[in-house]
């Protein structure tokens, strides 16, 4: 009787992306979930906004923070523990006279500063385009931060930008976004 090959296939398990269902996630949930995805990552998003939440996020932050800030925190607060990183993206500007608020430049300092004594790793896209940092750029180094390969990258990030185009015109019945 002959003996087979007893080598097991190795797996290597790819990292869990947690997505806050906050601030930016309305508008870029199908980019995400859609280039993590492509990536073969698996992504889990936090529970909807409840009261409970909402507490969590009050405790957490200073009191003049706004209230989506402290909505955002308790959900980034859901997420701990239960993913290998938590995405907070970082965007500063779609060009000259396309700014975002301020806290969309500082969410991600301001999320690794609040959880610094706890053991979960947080990543970000970073979008500056008049530092001639655009969306793409950004995604690019996200995904080999994450060690992925240049090409296998920007292959996740175009499906995603399709996707996000479809999704957006059957949202609003429009062109690309």
């Amino acid at each position: 009787m002959k003996e087979k090959n007893s080598t097991a296939a190795i797996s290597i398990k790819a990292p869990v992306i947690g997505l806050p269902r906050a601030m930016l996630y309305e508008r870029y949930e199908v980019l995400w979930k859609t280039f993590f995805s492509a990536l073969g990552m698996k992504g889990i998003v936090s529970r909807p906004t409840n009261k409970a939440m909402i507490q969590e996020g009050v405790a957490l932050a200073i009191d003049e923070a706004c209230l989506s800030t402290k909505i955002y925190l308790g959900h980034i607060q859901s997420l701990i523990g239960k993913c290998d990183y938590i995405l907070v993206p970082r965007i500063s500007n779609f060009g000259l006279h396309r700014n975002m608020c301020t806290k969309f430049e500082s969410l991600y300092d301001l999320v690794c500063n609040v959880f610094r004594d706890t053991s979960q790793k947080f990543i970000a896209y970073n979008v500056d385009v008049l530092q001639k940092i655009d969306e793409e750029k950004s995604f690019e180094d996200l995904g080999t931060a994450l060690g992925y390969d240049r090409k296998t990258v920007l292959k996740a990030y175009r499906k995603a930008k399709k996707a996000e185009s479809e999704d957006w015109k059957q949202r609003v019945g429009g062109g690309p976004v």
